[in-house]
């Protein structure tokens, strides 16, 4: 039963790792875009 809880626990805190990384990696692709764009918009 502990062993069964742990897993289920364990699998849970995985999937918001997963999440949490997703934005995160999400969060700072679009930071790049917007620091690209703003470079663009300055040199041109």
């Amino acid at each position: 039963m502990l062993i069964s809880f742990s897993f289920v626990s364990d699998e849970i805190a995985y999937l918001e790792l997963k999440s949490v990384l997703g934005r995160q990696s999400i969060n700072f692709a679009f930071g790049i875009r917007k620091a690209i764009y703003k470079y663009a918009v300055i040199h041109l």
